[in-house]
């Protein structure tokens, strides 16, 4: 298609989306059609649901209107409805920062083994920091949800998205070797540590913790069963 046709095409598109505003109060929004009044959507982008939601809904209403009051109504609705847009906007953009900023910390927590429990005295020193270096900003930093229960619930999504990063990489490897360890945790529990070191065909490297297995006894048959059953949860096959 050419860059003309291309540009008929959306001029076409405006027009109809501006007969539609004048005289259904609906318009284009990021490639939806709501209508000014109800805030609803039709289901299909026709002439025909949008003029049966409008004699459905507001007929009346419309008709009641001149032609130079209908104009200002729907522009004071089009920048009612921008402006609601926008604070819809700030408020999921302020929570994705607030959600960010708390997988930051945790991830940090983790990674170092510190307690869950510090959270909420990171967040203690965060507060205070900010109160003297950026109070203007101090309100974004208390919607940093650090408590215990939202710790144990970022680690547990972090360690999923980490997982889905491993299996994501595994699937591409060419080439793969295995490295078994042995280490223990808190209570002294015997640990086998599975590490996978991989190659794609662009001869990219990749070594990670495949997995870690509690064993109670340390016998050839107990680690050849946990790494086929390792094996199998990552799909991975033996040459």
């Amino acid at each position: 298609m050419e860059p003309s046709e291309k540009r008929r095409e959306v001029g076409k598109e405006c027009r109809k989306y501006e007969e539609w505003t004048k005289k259904y109060f609906f318009i284009e929004w990021k490639g939806k059609a709501p209508c000014l009044i109800f805030r609803e959507t039709v289901a299909v982008l026709k002439d025909f649901y949008m003029n049966r939601h409008y004699e459905t809904k507001y007929n009346a209403y419309g008709e009641i209107l001149s032609e130079n009051n209908r104009i200002k109504q729907i522009t004071a609705l089009r920048e009612s409805l921008q402006k609601r847009q926008m604070i819809i906007s700030r408020t999921c953009l302020s929570h994705e920062l607030a959600t960010h900023a708390s997988l930051v910390v945790v991830y940090k927590l983790a990674k170092h083994n510190k307690p869950f429990s510090n959270g909420e005295f990171v967040k203690e020193c965060m507060h205070a920091t900010v109160k003297i270096t950026c109070p203007e900003v101090e309100m974004r930093h208390k919607n940093v949800s650090l408590s215990r229960r939202t710790i144990v619930r970022r680690v547990d999504s972090i360690s999923t998205n980490l997982a889905d990063q491993l299996a994501s990489k595994i699937k591409k490897f060419d080439y793969f070797s295995i490295c078994l360890d042995e280490g223990t945790d808190v209570v002294d529990t015997a640990q086998m540590l599975i590490f996978i070191r991989g190659i794609d065909r662009d001869f990219n490297v990749t070594e990670e913790l495949l997995s870690m297995e509690s064993l109670k006894h340390t016998t050839g048959e107990d680690l050849f069963r946990h790494l086929c059953d390792c094996f199998n949860r990552h799909k991975l096959h033996w040459d």
